[in-house]
């Protein structure tokens, strides 16, 4: 029994030992870079407007580490190196630093993510993602990928890619709203009129000093310069990475895409935006105008309530969702206003459905076809006569088998027209 508890404490103090993150406070000043070299993990970098002439660093590992594998220089420039002793240790890094600051981060295939109203980032990879979520007021970016061809998403509209020797590709060019850098420049137009406004103040009171003290830079800039380089990772700009799909190459519009552009659904039309700037653009100037859903309107009359004789549809089912039949008008009450009411008659509804029947071809199926092929007909087979159904096919695209039709055999024909 002890030597089960000294066992306990030691996996205890193992596991603090690993779960414990390192934290460490410097003191930033403006007009500084940092630097931050993490070979083996991810780095995080927030601009935070709360943090003022602060750097917040927090350094975790999924394996023990100390404060002697981690190299600090504020000579000049803040600069910090990640040297685990364990090749094998993944090192993450989390930096929280003032506003308009600017970084250099190096890393080989973990992430690195910047957020925030930076001045700069330059970053370096070799395979991991580079997600950036920066203003894009007065943005200027420079991509290169110096071993594989490009992969990128952006929320904005970016230059086209150029291929450069040796294998390189460069997406480079500058983004504006002149809107909202004109809101921008009265702001900080008001700033500096205060500023001199007071540094006059201070003149007058202060006359016989002949120096002025400098001004300070402006914190509410926007102006944000990126320049990333990677051999074969992944660049995204203002685009959250959950939202990344595995294949980054633009496609030309499905007929499913198109139709979900036509529908107007927000959430998905802004995913194929992203996925495929330039067809949506292109596909989406040849549209009119979207019109507004009709909407219910109420009115003081209610014609409803004087009809004399009224119809209502209704269905019937037991516990496991199965239909009743063969039900009369002793079964049923109706009240309306808490007044019963005479049942005049119940009789079976005979409309037809209009069915789709949505069959999923795509690759994974191979093996199954025959078994969806059977399901299909006797899915066919087993509906009303005087029911319509359409067969719709799905694999990267749609495409429609059999439009809507009572004709069974017709049905049952397309059914030996597709593969997976």
């Amino acid at each position: 029994m002890k030597a089960f508890g000294l066992i306990f404490a030691i996996f205890l103090m193992f596991f603090a030992a690993q779960a414990q993150p390192f934290a460490r406070e410097f003191s930033y000043k403006t007009g500084e870079t940092l630097h931050i070299t993490n070979i083996y993990g991810r780095v995080w970098i927030k601009a935070d407007d709360a943090v003022k002439e602060k750097v917040f660093v927090q350094i975790a590992s999924d394996k023990p580490f100390d404060e002697s594998e981690i190299k600090f220089n504020s000579n000049g420039s803040l600069t910090m190196e990640i040297l685990p002793s364990d090749a094998k240790a993944r090192v993450d890094v989390t930096v929280t630093l003032p506003v308009r600051s600017r970084v250099r981060v190096k890393t080989s295939d973990g992430e690195v993510r910047i957020s925030g109203n930076i001045e700069s980032a330059a970053v370096e990879t070799g395979s991991g993602t580079i997600a950036s979520d920066v203003p894009l007021v007065d943005l200027t970016y420079n991509f290169l990928w110096t071993a594989s061809r490009p992969r990128f998403m952006s929320d904005a509209a970016l230059e086209e890619v150029k291929e450069k020797s040796a294998g390189r590709f460069v997406l480079k060019g500058k983004i504006i709203d002149k809107d909202a850098l004109s809101d921008e420049k009265k702001t900080a137009d008001n700033a500096e009129t205060e500023a001199d406004s007071q540094n006059s103040l201070e003149e007058t009171v202060n006359k016989g000093k002949k120096d002025k003290k400098p001004k300070s830079g402006n914190q509410n800039s926007t102006a944000v310069s990126l320049n990333f380089t990677t051999a074969r990772g992944i660049i995204l700009l203002n685009v959250n990475p959950s939202e990344v799909p595995s294949d980054l190459r633009e496609r030309v519009l499905t007929n499913a895409a198109k139709a979900i552009i036509r529908s107007g659904d927000s959430l998905l039309t802004e995913a194929i935006r992203r996925a495929s700037p330039k067809y949506f653009g292109d596909y989406a100037a040849t549209l009119p105008p979207l019109k507004k859903s009709p909407i219910l309107t109420t009115t003081e009359k209610n014609n409803a309530l004087i009809a004399p004789i009224k119809k209502v549809l209704v269905s019937v089912t037991d516990l496991n969702n199965r239909a009743i039949a063969d039900l009369s008008k002793q079964d049923f009450e109706v009240s309306e206003s808490g007044d019963a009411r005479d049942i005049l008659s119940v009789e079976p509804t005979t409309a037809p459905f209009n069915l789709v029947l949505l069959l999923d071809v795509s690759g994974s199926v191979e093996n199954y076809v025959d078994f969806i092929r059977k399901a299909a007909r006797n899915f066919v087979n087993t509906v009303n006569p005087n029911d319509r159904i359409a067969i719709v096919i799905f694999n990267e695209d749609v495409k429609t088998l059999s439009t809507f039709t009572t004709d069974k055999e017709k049905l049952s024909e397309s059914l030996d027209t597709f593969d997976a």
